[in-house]
């Protein structure tokens, strides 16, 4: 592990429209000491001619596996003290990595800093779905890929459930919560932009998904209950 280091971390499957304009936003943060890594999760498109082009990005290829998989192998070639996640279809803000990682310094009692967002409509998007709007209006108080984290909160407690279809991020934050980390810690700026376009993750589960993530997140819910009455 590498003192101040953040390790990027991006899974991307068939992401040439965006994964450019991604990597882009990690090549101009102000905090220069970081390592991007991206794993390719069997893409068909020219997404690896496009990470390719860069010399400075650790790129790994797998036959295609999945969000869940692709996440828990991406921690294994994570070398720095700090962890944090980029969706291959959202941006960071230029100052991202440098004021989370001056508050984990800072703060050094605190495992994670997350921070406020913003969320946008591609400019492909001339009339949005209701689903869309619903995407762009959403608000959760913890949103998972805006988080800096030490990389020991993976090491102690474990790679992401791979028993989930999707919402795997927030089955991660309701494990770590039961385990009495602490979540409150948040930065007010706006450092992560998540994109809103016609291929997100969540515009496309079907209800037998949905249902089957209730179904683990209230179990989930259940044990963090009982946890909490210890």
């Amino acid at each position: 592990m590498i003192k101040n280091k953040v390790s990027i971390l991006m899974c991307v499957y068939n992401g040439e429209s965006f994964i450019d304009d991604a990597i882009k936003s990690v090549l101009q943060q102000t905090y220069k000491n970081f390592e991007l890594i991206i794993l390719d999760d069997g893409s068909t498109d020219n997404t690896a001619n496009i990470i390719k082009k860069y010399d400075n990005i650790h790129y790994v290829y797998q036959k295609h596996s999945g969000i869940i998989m692709s996440r828990n192998n991406l921690l294994k070639y994570a070398n720095g003290e700090y962890i944090s996640w980029l969706d291959a279809d959202d941006l960071y803000e230029k100052t991202k990595l440098s004021k989370q990682v001056q508050f984990l310094n800072n703060n050094t009692s605190c495992d994670i800093i997350f921070a406020s967002y913003k969320n946008f409509l591609d400019d492909s998007i001339k009339q949005p779905s209701t689903r869309q709007l619903e995407l762009l209006d959403s608000d959760p108080n913890l949103c998972f890929p805006t988080a800096l984290f030490r990389k020991k909160v993976f090491d102690l407690y474990g790679n992401f459930d791979s028993s989930y279809n999707y919402g795997e991020d927030t089955s991660l934050l309701i494990k770590l919560f039961n385990n009495k980390v602490n979540l409150n810690n948040k930065l007010n700026d706006k450092l992560y932009f998540r994109r809103i376009h016609n291929n997100n993750i969540s515009l496309y589960h079907t209800k037998v998904d949905r249902n089957d993530y209730l179904k683990k997140m209230s179990n989930s819910l259940r044990e963090l209950n009982r946890g909490s009455k210890k």
